[in-house]
């Protein structure tokens, strides 16, 4: 079928005229066709390309023929034309190949792996039909293969990956290379060598048949395989010899000792000067048409010329298709380009390269034009070409091609046409960035001098791009000044695209050199407009990622998920896996970013698994980070660390970008560790890496967390003098996450320095932001210093509801469990004063079940026993008195496992070396928190502190477990002491209230004891003196007979003498009222 590529006569097969079908190897190759593939090895001229286009013939092997050349050492090359066969093919139908294009390149092999793969399934569903057999994939000329090219190894991968019916056949004049020679070994790939390939008589008779039709043929064949020794080539020369008459001195036939002398004598003297010129001038074309050899020979008859040529075997191969192609044998194309470098004047010469490369590139080969173009040395022509086909080239994954084109023309041309230094740094951006950056700068200072426009904007965003290639940005600071000279001087941009990459470049070069430029929310704004407004979808993907950060820093994070959601695919299907990766890592960022850690882990496993099966692996060390974010987030430092692991395993070392970030990271997670000195020692790295780049927001992030950990190993000083840096960045740039950040570090500073009223103002500003902007989770989340700053919040009532649901949403745990504030989001609440109630987020726990019983007593009397390193001996003593220690400790951990599921938290009771413990960081106990309010901390024996005491009363709501049946010494002992240490503090904070005149508090203190207890005198006494105080004098009466009735009908006993005198007077005293 016809095909119309510029690889056109790299991929179709030769036709062959008058073939001997060699039926010996037909066999042969069928053989080892059944069992894998062929390597067919021979000299120039044994036949190999003959046998196996007549065997495809000969059996109806549909087949793929692709011919190597030196340029396809360059393995984007390659894969070019490879396309392209596949495509003409399968006539383009199955989904497209991937071009090899930069970020593959890190992982070449899967990259190979994975075309080879969809290739072959291609070819497989195009000749799925009946008749059923092999497909064939020829590739002639291996020999031309450096012995160094990364090509070896692709083969090796292509034919490992071969399956089904495909087969694959290899040609070349040189044993197999190393990388194939295990395929031989482990019979996957067979070998036809020379002893093969060498003509056998009978088959020397059989070519004499088909291309001698003389008299006398059958006598000569027994001579001409004597002398031509089995050597097609030479059986192909000594009967040209024959037809001229012409036998050596002896009268034999024989064959030159030099094959170019051959040539020489036997076939071209012999020829007239019109043919001769038709041949020198034609080999110039590495293939032609009949048009293109009558265009640079002048012939008009040069169809028929090759015609002839071909039906006489004159070493001309033709390819069939709409238009026929020829091209010389490769042996005989030698020696016509060496004899017209002898015979044609220089002068003659280079015109008539600089009239082929015109020919093939009108053709559109341009590719075999410029090899002309650099011979004649037009490098007029060479640059017209290369500023024609370098966008195409580059997109095709072939910068090595344009590159060596450009580095061929002289220095002082190249910096004449400031088009050609732009390529210049096209090519070098992802292999040598420096270099490319220089080549950008020159295009620019000479777009510049001549005022084109078009090129300024394109080698400007060429210098940006190159910054982030090499991770350098001071340097820009320059070029973002010479970007809003340019616009300031008010002409439009040539053409949208350009417009939409300078808006790209100049975003990405303000947001990491200078994000509190005055215009770059303007930029910001422009950016999202290029988003809403493109309709490719990979484009708006790779556009996301860049805006994405950016929201976050400021941020508006509803900016962030909306812009997300705008891009988040519905489905993968047509999407490179670039794309899909750059997709993973926006969801994988806002993830983590809003606290759903499981999520972006997914994520990042998703995007890596995609890299792997793709070879992208350009953006695995980004894509473990926003891992390592979302591990760390959530407290998984195990998690944290693998991610930690194969981030630095995919940085590579001249990359300063991902190291200061992996520093940043390392430091995140020595400080979860505890490794303070660890995390100040690699966040100080970070700092100097990240400053080098002048990056600057990092820079910011590394001064805070400096601040903060800092300010933990008690260097104030210091840590002032780095949050002060942060401070300044956040602020020009207007970002609230640095303020948020910088504020909270000022609050640890401020309450360490004893000055609460000032870390409360900080606290108070920084929580309403973070609630009015929905944070959740921040860069370098350290719930240490987290939780501290919440019961902080908690006990001034800062933003209660929101720290409530940060505390539960983040399962923060303060270093000292804030038993003094009940309205601390606990995880469990445990009431035992007054009644017995579990309480599990908010939910009354249900205890219904038999089963349940004994669990339940474990947990009460582990309350009872104190809660807290509880011996295992202690509670069996309590609950298993009778049982042998074996069964009793079997008993023990039967419900202690029970307990545990009922509770539903595993880590909440934690038993160590034989001691139970209730973890009070994770479970609120009333009694400890009234043990709390009312120990020593609150009630001193000089002072009494009332917020405490009252606290302490109101959580006092009865007998500790006093509906329990069949109390345990444990229970009795345990509600004694607490009903001790509560009717002392009712006396204490009674006279309290009393000294201060605060009666009617007074009172209802007093009330509340004798609710606990009826029987203590002295607060009926004192009741009588606050109802005296307050005029009631009745009521004080009142409280002596309720005092005497209980005493009476307890004990039978009066009250005491000071009651009684009290009583007498307050009598005499209301008598004497109301005598008068």
């Amino acid at each position: 079928m016809g095909h119309h590529g510029a690889g056109y006569a790299k991929i179709t097969r030769p036709q062959i005229l008058d073939v001997y079908p060699r039926r010996r190897l037909f066999r042969l190759l069928q053989e080892h066709l059944e069992q894998g593939s062929v390597w067919v090895q021979g000299p120039a001229g044994a036949g190999k390309t003959t046998l196996v286009s007549s065997y495809l013939d000969h059996h109806d092997v549909p087949c793929l023929w692709y011919h190597f050349d030196e340029r396809d050492a360059e393995v984007g090359r390659f894969f070019h034309y490879l396309r392209e066969a596949v495509e003409a093919a399968t006539e383009g139908q199955g989904p497209p190949l991937p071009a090899l294009t930069p970020e593959y390149l890190l992982d070449l092999p899967t990259f190979a792996r994975n075309f080879f793969e969809c290739l072959y399934r291609r070819l497989d569903a195009a000749h799925a039909g009946p008749p059923r057999g092999f497909c064939t994939l020829v590739f002639d000329d291996y020999h031309l293969i450096d012995a160094a090219s990364p090509l070896h190894a692709i083969m090796k991968i292509a034919l490992s990956e071969l399956a089904g019916d495909i087969r694959m056949i290899l040609l070349s004049r040189q044993p197999m290379p190393q990388e194939l020679a295990l395929m031989h070994a482990n019979r996957r790939l067979a070998v036809i060598g020379w002893d093969e390939l060498r003509l056998l008589p009978d088959e020397t008779r059989g070519i004499l048949r088909c291309l001698w039709r003389r008299r006398g043929a059958k006598g000569m064949s027994e001579a001409l395989h004597a002398r031509a020794q089995g050597w097609v080539a030479g059986l192909i020369l000594l009967l040209e010899q024959a037809r001229r008459g012409e036998r050596n001195q002896s009268g034999a036939f024989d064959i030159s000792p030099s094959l170019q002398d051959y040539f020489s004598e036997t076939l071209f003297e012999g020829l007239d000067a019109r043919w001769k010129d038709f041949l020198l001038k034609s080999a110039l074309l590495p293939f032609m048409d009949e048009g293109m050899a009558a265009g640079l020979t002048g012939c008009d008859d040069a169809g028929q010329i090759l015609e002839s040529l071909y039906h006489h075997n004159f070493f001309l191969e033709k390819r069939g298709g709409v238009v026929a192609t020829y091209r010389y044998h490769a042996l005989f194309r030698e020696f016509l380009l060496a004899h017209g470098e002898q015979v044609l004047a220089p002068g003659d010469l280079a015109a008539l390269r600089q009239q082929a490369g015109r020919i093939l590139l009108e053709a559109g080969y341009a590719e075999e034009a410029a090899a002309l173009f650099q011979g004649a040395r037009d490098w007029e022509a060479l640059a017209r070409l290369i500023m024609a086909e370098a966008q195409a080239l580059l997109m095709q994954g072939r910068g090595e091609s344009l590159l060596a084109w450009l580095v061929s023309i002289p220095e002082s041309r190249m910096h004449s046409n400031p088009w050609l230094q732009y390529w210049l740094g096209a090519c070098k951006l992802h292999r040598l960035p420096h270099e490319a950056r220089h080549a950008f700068e020159s295009a620019y200072e000479r777009f510049a001098q001549c005022r084109d426009r078009h090129g300024q904007y394109l080698a400007w965003a060429g210098i940006v791009e190159s910054a982030f290639v090499i991770w350098e940005f001071r340097f820009l600071d320059r070029w973002i000044a010479e970007m809003e000279r340019l616009l300031a001087e008010g002409e439009p941009f040539p053409s949208p695209e350009i417009q939409g990459r300078v808006t790209v470049a100049m975003f990405l070069a303000l947001m990491f050199r200078e994000p509190w430029h005055e215009k770059i929310g303007v930029w910001a704004e422009r950016l999202a407009q290029c988003i809403e407004a493109c309709e490719d979808r990979e484009q708006k993907l790779m556009l996301a990622l860049h805006l994405i950060p950016y929201y976050s820093w400021l941020g508006e994070l509803d900016r962030m998920n909306a812009l997300l959601g705008s891009v988040r695919p519905f489905s993968f299907d047509g999407l490179r896996p670039l794309a899909c990766l750059q997709y993973w890592i926006s969801e994988a960022y806002c993830a983590w970013f809003m606290a759903e850690g499981p999520q972006a882990l997914e994520a990042v496993e998703q995007g890596l698994e995609t890299g792997k099966a793709s070879g992208v692996r350009v953006l695995d060390a980004l894509l473990c980070s926003q891992g390592v974010y979302g591990a760390l987030s959530q407290g998984d430092l195990a998690r944290g660390r693998a991610c930690l692991d194969r981030m630095r395993a995919a940085t590579e070392e001249t990359h300063r970008t991902n190291s200061a970030h992996y520093y940043h990271l390392v430091a995140w997670l020595a400080a979860l560790n505890g490794r303070r000195d660890e995390a100040i020692r690699h966040l100080r790295t970070s700092l100097a890496l990240a400053e080098q780049d002048g990056t600057v927001f990092p820079i910011a992030c590394n001064h805070v967390e400096l601040a903060g950990l800092l300010l933990e190993a008690g260097m104030s000083d210091e840590a002032e003098v780095h949050l002060r840096a942060a401070r300044e960045i956040g602020g020009r740039m207007g970002s609230l996450t640095m303020d948020i950040k910088c504020r909270l570090v000022q609050a640890r500073m401020d309450i360490q320095r004893g000055r609460e009223r000032a870390a409360v103002r900080q606290l108070r500003h920084a929580l309403a932001t973070a609630r009015a902007r929905g944070f959740v989770n921040l860069p370098w989340w350290y719930p240490p210093a987290m939780a501290a700053l919440c019961v902080k919040a908690m006990e001034h009532g800062i933003e209660v509801d929101y720290v409530r649901d940060l505390v539960r949403r983040r399962a923060l745990v303060p270093a000292a469990p804030p038993v003094h504030l009940p309205d601390w989001p606990w995880p469990l609440k445990i009431y035992t004063l007054g009644r017995f109630a579990v309480i599990k987020e908010g939910e009354p726990l249900k205890f219904s079940g038999k089963g349940q019983k004994m669990p339940l007593a474990l947990l009460k009397t582990l309350l009872a026993l104190g809660g807290r390193s509880v011996p295992e001996e202690k509670i069996t003593e309590v609950l298993w008195p009778s049982s042998e220690m074996e069964s009793a400790h079997s008993a023990f951990a039967t419900n202690l496992s029970r307990l545990r599921r009922l509770l539903g938290d595993a880590e909440l009771l934690q038993l160590h070396e034989g001691r139970l413990t209730l973890d009070p960081r994770r479970c609120w106990v009333d009694v400890w928190s009234f043990e709390r309010a009312a120990g020593k901390n609150a009630v001193r024996q000089d002072k009494l502190e009332p917020r405490q005491a009252d606290r302490a009363m109101q959580l006092y709501g009865g007998g500790f477990l006093a509906d329990e049946e069949g109390e345990s010494y444990a229970i009795l002992s345990m509600r004694e002491r607490l009903r001790e240490k509560y009717l002392h503090l009712v006396e204490r904070l009674g006279a309290y209230h009393m000294e201060r005149g605060a009666y009617q508090s007074a009172v209802a203190c007093f009330e509340q004891g004798l609710a606990e207890d009826d029987l203590v005198e002295s607060f009926y006494c004192n009741l009588m003196r606050c109802y005296e105080r307050l005029g009631q004098r009745s009521r004080a009466l009142q409280c002596y007979r309720r005092c005497q009735r209980i005493l009476s009908s307890r004990f039978g006993i009066a009250p005491a003498r000071e009651t009684e005198a009290m009583y007498r007077r307050l009598l005499a005293e209301e008598h004497g009222e109301l005598r008068e």
